[in-house]
């Protein structure tokens, strides 16, 4: 059974954080490009990057990857106010998804 997968090309909205993905269960065939640098997740390993760059993500092998995603505040931002969520956002948040 082929479990390919593709998350299609985006990008977050909010400027005052920093996303991070913590490989633990890495099958080959699974990688995230943001902006024009594509890397190989590895489990037990963490890369950082930056949410409102361009990013897409696919795993084309045969088996699921699981990451762990979390955002931390990005140095300087700790006393600015949270980003507000663009319309569509909040009014799929207010639905419930």
């Amino acid at each position: 059974m082929t479990r390919s997968r593709h998350i299609k090309p985006h990008q977050g909205w909010v400027t005052t954080v920093y996303r991070a993905h913590l490989g633990l269960v890495v099958p080959q065939h699974c990688a995230l490009r943001v902006g024009d640098e594509t890397r190989q997740w590895r489990e037990g390993e963490t890369f950082v990057f930056d949410d409102t760059v361009m990013h897409e993500a696919w795993n084309y092998g045969t088996s699921d990857r699981v990451v762990l995603l979390f955002d931390f505040v990005r140095p300087g931002c700790e006393d600015k106010p949270q980003d507000e969520l663009p319309a569509s956002v909040a009014g799929f948040v207010r639905r419930g998804g």
